[in-house]
């Protein structure tokens, strides 16, 4: 399977805030912003091998990009037309193998996975006592990965009664150090 999209954001301010007056040269809170156009593409497929009619495998795999959401787009959505600096689509690969065995009685399905995400983005929202007051953190080029395994397993013990268990094991993990910047209501962007 294969798909392409267009994403466009945009955020348009009903109210003028106080700390965001719209003048030249300060980032206003009041009218449509700039438009965030992003294009984004992904393929993905699967692939079934059969052993036998009991025992299978299967692989599927994935590569695609995704564009940021309008409240990680804005650095204060609710406040001002702040755009987030280096704004890019997340792109995620993935790939999952799985064995499979099919019984009358029994059936049972191992799988192990690897997901690796780069240029995600996220917005965070804190209040600090240092007196800069709400604080947004708006972080970019964010890589993380996922390895996994999965298990399955169900079997008819009797006509009326099936066991199920399921079981999962999985390692998330961070694999850079993102771009970080920070706003308030008087500072529009420090950078870190």
């Amino acid at each position: 399977g294969a798909y392409a999209s267009r994403t466009t954001n945009q955020r348009d301010g009903f109210f003028e805030k106080g700390y965001f007056p719209n003048e030249p040269g300060i980032i206003g809170s009041f009218g449509e912003s700039e438009q965030i156009d992003f294009t984004n593409f992904g393929v993905k497929g699967g692939l079934t091998y059969k052993i036998t009619g009991k025992h299978l495998i299967d692989v599927n795999g994935s590569y695609f990009t995704k564009a940021p959401g309008i409240r990680t787009s804005f650095a204060n959505p609710r406040q001002n037309n702040l755009i987030v600096r280096d704004l890019e689509s997340e792109v995620i690969q993935s790939v999952d193998a799985s064995y499979i065995f099919r019984s009358p009685i029994v059936k049972a399905r191992l799988t192990g996975y690897y997901s690796n995400f780069t240029d995600g983005s996220s917005v965070n929202f804190f209040f600090s006592e240092a007196g800069a007051g709400l604080l947004q953190e708006n972080m970019t080029n964010i890589s993380r990965q996922n390895i996994g395994a999965e298990f399955g397993l169900e079997a008819q013990v009797t006509p009326t009664i099936k066991l199920k268990a399921a079981g999962s094991f999985g390692q998330f993990t961070f694999t850079n150090n993102p771009n970080v910047s920070y706003s308030t209501d008087e500072y529009y962007e420090l950078t870190f």
